[in-house]
């Protein structure tokens, strides 16, 4: 099982430690972090270390709307959107990838929750993330 690259509650992540984690994916997650910003109102990144998790994870929020979690592993990040249930017939109507819709159709349900989870090793997903990030964003 692959462990995310920040596991040490000591070592905070910085630009410079993330974007040595990332390697290639780097560019992929600061145009996600900078689209973000410039997309969605009132968007912040949160990096905090979870005890649960054993690892720094960023939290991107609106207020107090978690919009995704995301974990730093060598060469990519992972993503996370977690979706109510009942939001579930919306997600499937956004123009995304099929594969994306087909993620989260067979995600193991946690509680009420789907999860679409992404491995981001590049680009290619940006414009999607974006879709999904903006909404849930919107979902109330």
């Amino acid at each position: 099982m692959e462990q995310s690259f920040f596991l040490s509650e000591a070592i905070t992540p910085s630009d410079e430690l993330i974007r040595m984690g990332l390697g290639q994916a780097y560019p992929a997650f600061q145009a996600l972090m900078e689209r973000m910003g410039g997309e969605i109102k009132n968007f912040a990144p949160e990096w905090r270390y979870y005890n649960d998790a054993k690892c720094w994870l960023c939290k991107g929020a609106v207020k107090t709307k978690t919009v995704f979690w995301l974990a730093v592993y060598e060469g990519y990040f992972k993503l996370t959107f977690y979706f109510p249930e009942r939001t579930l017939p919306a997600l499937l109507e956004l123009p995304i990838r099929e594969e994306l819709k087909n993620t989260a159709l067979s995600a193991k349900r946690i509680g009420k929750s789907v999860p679409l989870t992404l491995d981001v090793y590049d680009m290619a997903y940006l414009e999607d993330l974006l879709v999904i990030g903006r909404h849930k964003a919107s979902l109330k």
